[in-house]
């Protein structure tokens, strides 16, 4: 059914439908995968996370505690505090005294010891008391375990001083290191606050960690009311491996559960102490709903790139089909030849607009060959045209009248004749494209002698030229037509004016300036006025800089300085040849 609909749409239709539907059931595996292995490396992160940690906190706990036994090793090697204590002849008051100053020449870590007690065979008990709180006497019960105890180290009960903290108690035979003499109990209370510390910034956020003693009691907690506690179903944490972790129901929400037993090494101190971490489940869900979201979001967006990458690609395949089609209907109806080969793949698309363009390519030839004829056949009607007006005809014809105005004393007639003649004799130039300098300043002076007649005593002019450059060839009427207009445009309307034309060389380059203290004008508005009226002045030096740039380079051309009132300087830089 779907097919047989989809045979009913257009080509575009079909490819962008399929195109989408592939893309998208692609992203959807492949993102799909990805959520499911996130998910895989997240959990086994964690628990590789929780490994490592807890083998940190197990190594923590060892140097902190052979810290407290290298303590209580250095005071029953003290023979100070041995014959202190056996001394009979010293009271329990100066006993006390003496002790503690022995004591604080023993630079004991206060940060993690709150309190050291030694209970002599005599029942006398010496407290060392560091942040001014109080203990209650030790336990008898515990004295008796400690005497009864083979093993080198007895834990004792949490116990909690006045202000609620709570202590470890780690006791032992007080005797004499080298006679192996009894003295008493030895017993160090160490805080709760130095193991927390230990593990604390270890646990991630979303769960907590604790430790637990080989009696089930809690000795160090975040929650500090639970310190002391026993846990009374025990089959939680018993686990006979380095490190084990599970997930199950506990304090009525499920939970990953970590327990690592600390490092073997403790075992000679007694110490059998699990160290447990518990995890949210349902915050680490949490975090991997946000996976999720993000998931979806990247999905969606894949999928509205599917749909855009579906209409570019049907495009690029459908276009040079559609554009074919077009031609076909534009050649057929307006005989529009359009040549352009969209497709460039090498297909069989490609094959069929090659075929057609080369039909039109034919057509299109034919079409300017017949163009070019009948373009030379205009030519030919303007050169035949142009050969009846012969230029040497019109020199004979304008000498002719400068003879008979020579003859009729028309003095005026006759410099103005001749000067014309000269003009064009020089500008026509048997068609060439460059002449001297010279034959331009002649030019220019036939131009000057025109405009004197027509204009006397309006101006005069000047012509300081560098005699090394007058046989430099230059691009014909270069100029004239600035004479022109600062005569037309800059003295016309003054009384006497004043133009300078200079020539010279300057290095591989010919600079000529023509140089006027006429009215000036704003050059802005002559080269704007200029585009729009061809036959103002402007468009003739408008003219010459372009010929100079086609000729010799952008960095050739000409330079115009005017102002109101100021005058004007045109700078004209070419190219240096010399015939």
């Amino acid at each position: 059914m779907f097919i047989v609909v989809l045979r009913k749409l257009n080509i575009r239709s079909r490819l962008v439908i399929s195109l989408v539907a592939g893309i998208i059931l692609f992203s959807t595996i492949l993102l799909y995968s990805s959520k499911l292995f996130s998910q895989f490396l997240i959990e086994k992160y964690l628990y590789n996370y929780l490994e490592v940690t807890q083998d940190e906190v197990g190594i923590g706990v060892e140097l902190m505690l052979d810290d407290i036994n290298a303590l209580a090793i250095r005071l029953e090697i003290n023979d100070n505090i041995y014959n202190l204590l056996n001394d009979k002849n010293i009271n329990y008051e100066e006993k006390k005294k003496l002790l503690k100053k022995l004591l604080d020449e023993s630079a004991i870590d206060t940060r993690s010891i709150g309190e050291i007690a030694i209970v002599t065979d005599d029942s006398q008990t010496f407290n060392y008391i560091f942040d001014d709180n109080t203990f209650q006497k030790p336990d008898n019960l515990f004295l008796n375990t400690i005497s009864k105890n083979k093993d080198l180290v007895t834990w004792g009960p949490v116990v909690k001083d006045m202000n609620n903290n709570s202590y470890l108690q780690f006791g032992k035979k007080y005797r004499n290191f080298f006679t192996s003499d009894k003295l008493g109990t030895l017993i160090i209370y160490i805080k709760e606050s130095a193991l927390f510390d230990i593990y604390n910034q270890k646990t991630p956020y979303f769960g907590y960690s604790f430790i637990i003693s080989a009696e089930d009691q809690i000795i160090s907690h975040g929650d500090k009311s639970k310190v002391g506690n026993i846990i009374l179903d025990h089959t939680y944490f018993d686990t006979s491996k380095p490190f084990e972790h599970y997930s199950t129901k506990f304090d009525g929400q499920t939970s990953i559960i970590a327990i690592s037993k600390f490092n073997n090494k403790l075992n000679r101190l007694n110490c059998n102490w699990n160290f447990v971490s518990i995890i949210s489940q349902n915050t680490l869900f949490e975090i991997m709903k946000k996976i999720d979201y993000y998931v979806l979001a990247i999905g969606f967006l894949m999928s509205i790139v599917a749909i855009v990458l579906s209409l570019k690609i049907s495009s690029g395949i459908v276009g040079p089909i559609r554009s074919l089609k077009y031609k076909l209907k534009d050649f057929g109806r307006n005989n529009i030849i359009d040549i352009s080969l969209l497709n460039k793949s090498g297909d069989e698309i490609w094959d069929l607009e090659k075929s057609y363009n080369e039909m039109i390519t034919r057509i299109s030839n034919l079409i300017q060959a017949n163009s070019e004829e009948k373009e030379k056949q205009r030519e030919l009607e303007l050169i035949a045209l142009q050969a009846q007006i012969n230029p040497h005809f019109l020199y004979n014809t304008l000498d002719a009248i400068g003879w008979i105005a020579k003859l009729k004393k028309q003095k005026d007639i006759e410099t103005l004749v001749l000067a014309l003649s000269k003009f064009f004799r020089i500008s026509l130039h048997k068609g060439d494209k460059f002449i001297t300098v010279q034959e331009e300043i002649e030019l220019v002076e036939s131009f000057v002698t025109i405009e004197l007649i027509r204009f006397p005593e309006k101006f005069d002019i000047e012509f300081n030229i560098d005699q090394s450059i007058l046989y430099s060839k230059i691009l014909k009427i270069t100029l004239q037509p600035f004479v022109e207009n600062a005569i037309k445009h800059g003295l016309i309307t003054k009384n006497k004016g004043h133009i300078k034309i200079n020539g010279y060389k300057k290095e591989n380059d010919l600079i000529l300036q023509v140089i006027d203290d006429g009215v000036g004008f704003d050059t802005n508005k002559l080269f704007s006025q200029a585009e729009k009226d061809k036959n103002y002045s402007g468009y003739g030096i408008r003219n010459v800089d372009e010929r100079i740039k086609l000729e010799y380079g952008e960095k050739y051309g000409v330079k115009i300085l005017s102002s109101k009132n100021q005058g004007t300087m045109v700078e004209i830089k070419l190219k240096a040849y010399t015939l």
